[in-house]
């Protein structure tokens, strides 16, 4: 997952298209998913502001890899637009789209796109229902709602997978991983600092809201746990450390600064690290798994814990990070990584010197 972020650089541009030449590469090393970000204004942070234009590159240079919108922020944009272009991204990459979608968190966009923030779950609940309706619709499609009102349409295109692309909801309080399990569709989370044990237990409540999904639009529920992480893969933990800590910090100041208004306004109670000691200290983040940063080891070590607290998927986000460094950083995963996880059951158990060194120090050859 990438929001080209460019701190210490000005070449908007030049990131725009390294951050295509990643997305391109992710195919090749073994990556199952890619997307872009969807933020506005929120720049050098997030410098996406029309991903779908970006993921329609990446669909028609690859063959197999999935594009997933991370995150779709549906209150912002009009609701039909919105399938329309889904759906002609599901054209172009040949069925390999998922549909991640948010409420949103940014009062900087909420307040330029004259959009209430108040209103943001509310207006997201409809274009959900106003979107899956139009796709799963034989013929004409119409709805009557609070904020939408749409005439009898026959939508076109319509997404290549029957009925749908798979959706997603991207949650960082407790109360909106109750909601992502209500509203039937798969989890987009992150953690907030808060312990393994409470973070697990936010899993637990979207899995127990999720075993009685109550769908508000004609959609099938998908119950996958994904979990967004600022990551980084070197030949060394010092090396991680080096590159990946400065950037890393850097972007969590900065998501700070923006969520802080509207968590405050929304969720009062909610436990944040902001307000802890060691919030930008690079061993504290990497110890509460705020980021993974490290050698292969250390990566493997991290995964299967996320896997045994009910995570199945890990999105990468290199925020921040020289291009160069981030192309190093997959291979690394492809090379070390991703193996120990892509073998069958029984040999996973086995010894795997002959992968992975038995040791910390990873070749820089080897990448």
């Amino acid at each position: 997952m990438t929001e080209a972020t460019m701190f210490g650089e000005t070449d908007t541009a030049r990131r725009y298209h390294e951050t295509i030449d990643q997305m391109l590469l992710a195919e090749e090393l073994g990556f199952d998913s890619v997307g872009a970000s969807d933020q506005h204004f929120f720049a050098p942070s997030a410098m996406i502001s029309a991903p779908d234009l970006l993921h329609a590159v990446v669909a028609r240079n690859t063959s197999h890899i999935t594009i997933r919108t991370t995150t779709a922020t549906l209150p912002l944009y009009h609701p039909l637009q919105v399938a329309e272009r889904v759906a002609t991204l599901d054209i172009l990459s040949n069925g390999r789209v998922e549909f991640g979608t948010g409420r949103g968190n940014s009062m900087l966009a909420f307040d330029a796109f004259e959009v209430p923030l108040t209103e943001a779950y509310e207006r997201y609940v409809e274009s959900l229902a106003i979107i899956t309706g139009a796709w799963c619709a034989e013929g004409e499609f119409s709805y009557k709602g609070k904020f939408y009102n749409i005439p009898p349409r026959v939508l076109c295109p319509k997404p290549v997978q029957k009925p749908h692309p798979p959706i997603f909801y991207a949650a960082i309080s407790p109360e909106s991983h109750v909601n992502a399990g209500r509203l039937g569709v798969g989890l987009m989370t992150g953690p907030t600092g808060v312990s393994y044990e409470k973070f697990a237990e936010r899993i637990r409540l979207y899995r127990d809201a999720a075993a009685n999904p109550q769908p508000v639009g004609p959609y099938e529920s998908n119950n996958r746990v994904v979990l967004g992480l600022r990551g980084f893969c070197g030949t060394t933990n010092e090396e991680a450390r080096k590159i990946a800590g400065p950037p890393f910090i850097d972007w969590i100041r900065d998501a700070d600064t923006m969520y802080q208004a509207k968590l405050s306004k929304e969720q009062p109670d909610l436990e944040r690290v902001s307000e802890r000691e060691g919030r930008y200290e690079y061993e504290s983040l990497r110890s509460k798994s705020v980021i993974i940063s490290g050698d292969p080891d250390h990566w493997i070590e991290m995964v299967r814990m996320w896997e045994s607290l009910g995570v199945d998927e890990i999105n990468i986000n290199h925020a921040g990070i020289p291009h160069a460094d981030i192309v190093r950083s997959m291979k690394m995963l492809g090379n070390y990584v991703f193996p120990e996880f892509r073998r069958p059951a029984k040999s996973a158990q086995a010894n795997v010197a002959g992968q992975i060194p038995a040791t910390s120090e990873f070749a820089a050859s080897d990448v």
